[in-house]
């Protein structure tokens, strides 16, 4: 009967540290996933925010739209990798965030998947 008991509680603990490394798995696929959906909806916000601004010439150099645009990206704690408009009047921001995982932010060989790169653009004509 002794036998049987430790052998129950040795499959239990193995089975309990299954599910709490597949927790964290999860968690931090999880994690990155809504970062890399969540910044991508900033870069948007910002493109909206300032798009109407450029037309009517409220700033005139990449520095002043570089500077409202942190401005606006502090509130999701992302940074501001590129902020331009081209000659064509596209204007393009684009955003850095690293993800709150428990594992990948720990590990240097895999924290680049952490770290999500956002794009938007806009029309300013």
């Amino acid at each position: 009967m002794r036998d049987e008991h430790g052998f129950v509680m040795e499959w239990l603990l193995r089975v309990a540290i299954w599910f709490a490394l597949a927790g964290v798995i999860l968690f931090d696929a999880g994690a990155i996933f809504l970062n890399l959906i969540g910044l991508d909806g900033n870069a948007k916000e910002i493109v909206e925010a300032l798009d109407d601004h450029i037309r009517d010439g409220s700033y005139r150099t990449d520095a002043e739209l570089k500077a409202a645009a942190k401005e606006i990206a502090k509130k999701s704690d992302a940074k501001v990798v590129a902020v331009s408009v081209d000659a064509e009047g596209i204007f393009r921001v684009t955003l850095r965030r690293e993800a709150p995982t428990l594992i990948v932010q720990r590990i240097s060989a895999i924290k680049d998947w952490g770290i999500t790169t956002a794009d938007a653009q806009a029309s300013t004509r």
